[in-house]
């Protein structure tokens, strides 16, 4: 399936949320595979965002060796304009969608963000 690296991020946090919960083994199996197979591509576009921060921010002294930027800054609408070709770019991931159990609690912001990824079982 083809998503973009603004999706691709998106799913950093929930999935994280998400293989914090207990589950039958294969849905931690199937969750623990997406994760690995996402986890490169979501290091990559990182790396490239803290350089656009680091090329167009001012360097801030609570983040060692780190800047931040803001919508005030005089690079702003470069970094905004460049982070969202970033975001736009495509990527080929191959996945099984996971099946959820029913049961499962989960926050509606963690299951819309992984909505391409998963699929909540219906009940027996």
């Amino acid at each position: 399936m083809k998503l973009n690296n603004g999706e691709i991020l998106n799913t950093k946090e929930p999935l994280n949320r998400l293989m914090m919960i207990k589950m039958p083994v294969k849905v931690s199996y199937e969750l623990a595979k997406l994760a690995s197979k996402l986890k490169g591509q979501i290091q990559l576009i990182e790396e490239v965002r803290d350089r656009l921060i680091a090329t167009y921010g001012k360097p801030h002294p609570n983040i060692p060796g780190g800047s931040q930027i803001s919508p005030t800054d005089e690079g702003f609408p470069k970094f905004a304009g460049e982070l969202g070709e970033l975001f736009k770019q495509e990527f080929e991931v191959e996945f099984n969608v996971v099946k959820l159990p029913p049961t499962i609690d989960i926050e509606p912001y963690v299951l819309a963000a992984l909505d391409k990824f998963i699929v909540i079982e219906e009940e027996k």
